[in-house]
């Protein structure tokens, strides 16, 4: 039987450094998107929500999809 590879637990995210950079937080999301199996539909449309708010927008979607493995800190 082939297992897929296992998304490493709880990752830490220092959002006032320079893992916490818009740009750096959207490509994460899009690497944590495809190892979730999310759809490349699904993630344009999460890569969209996350473009057009503010930083504490994007900061609190992600958080909501993503902070069961994630810890954001600053």
């Amino acid at each position: 039987m082939i297992k897929e590879k296992p998304v490493k637990s709880k990752v830490e995210i220092d959002l006032s450094g320079t893992d916490g950079n818009k740009f750096e937080l959207m490509g994460c999301a899009r690497r944590w998107d495809k190892q979730l199996g999310y759809t490349p539909k699904e993630t344009t449309e999460f890569i969209n929500q996350l473009m057009y708010g503010d930083y504490n927008n994007l900061v609190n979607l992600m958080e909501e999809r993503f902070g069961s493995f994630v810890t954001f800190y600053k």
